[in-house]
């Protein structure tokens, strides 16, 4: 649920241990990160913690709206009908990638060649729109 968890990962809550799922710390970004990112299983997503608690979740190999349609590999101009909102372009790059922000769900949505490559999921108040499925059924919120 956007603004509120991602699977067994709440927004502004400590990173759990999950049970049968490795977290790994990674590298930082640069060096002046004042933030933490964790692996969570093989590379199903990646956790950014700031000041000790979960900020965002960046869903890389799958995110379900509804529970129901994935949004990975899905055409970009597929979005809007599925997800009955209007996406923002926020910044495009000349290799072709593109990050697109649905603020009211939490949502960063990142393009490569036209179709959707990853989904950060970010704390918003009062919005639990989406069921976001990650790794497998164990984790699913």
């Amino acid at each position: 649920m956007p603004g509120v968890r991602y699977g067994p990962f709440e927004f502004g809550e400590v990173l759990p241990q999950v049970e049968g799922v490795p977290i790994a710390l990674l590298e930082p970004d640069c060096e002046a990160a004042d933030w933490q990112t964790f692996r969570v299983g093989e590379e199903d997503a990646r956790v950014s913690v700031e000041h000790g608690v979960i900020a965002s979740v960046e869903c890389v190999t799958s995110i379900r709206y509804l529970g129901d349609v994935e949004l990975i590999g899905v055409p970009v101009a597929g979005l809007p009908r599925g997800l009955r909102t209007e996406l923002k372009l926020a910044r495009s790059w000349e290799d072709g990638t593109e990050m697109y922000e649905v603020s009211n769900l939490g949502l960063t949505i990142w393009s490569e060649s036209g179709r959707v490559a990853s989904v950060t999921v970010e704390g918003v108040e009062g919005r639990q729109l989406l069921k976001v499925v990650v790794g497998g059924p164990s984790s699913a919120s």
